[in-house]
């Protein structure tokens, strides 16, 4: 049960996040940075595909 908690904790501090564009009041610290980290991550682009010029 404390791992659903988690879980749907972390999915509404997520979706405020990409709502709000700034950190919610309600996210500690650790979990600010993890989200500011997870959302970077999420607009990088692709490198999948990308040729390397050497």
């Amino acid at each position: 049960m404390v791992q659903e908690l988690r879980a749907d904790r972390k999915a509404m501090l997520t979706q405020l996040y990409r709502r709000h564009g700034e950190t919610p009041v309600g996210a500690d610290a650790f979990e600010a940075e993890m989200l500011g980290e997870e959302e970077r991550l999420r607009r990088a682009p692709s490198v999948v595909n990308r040729r390397i010029n050497s």
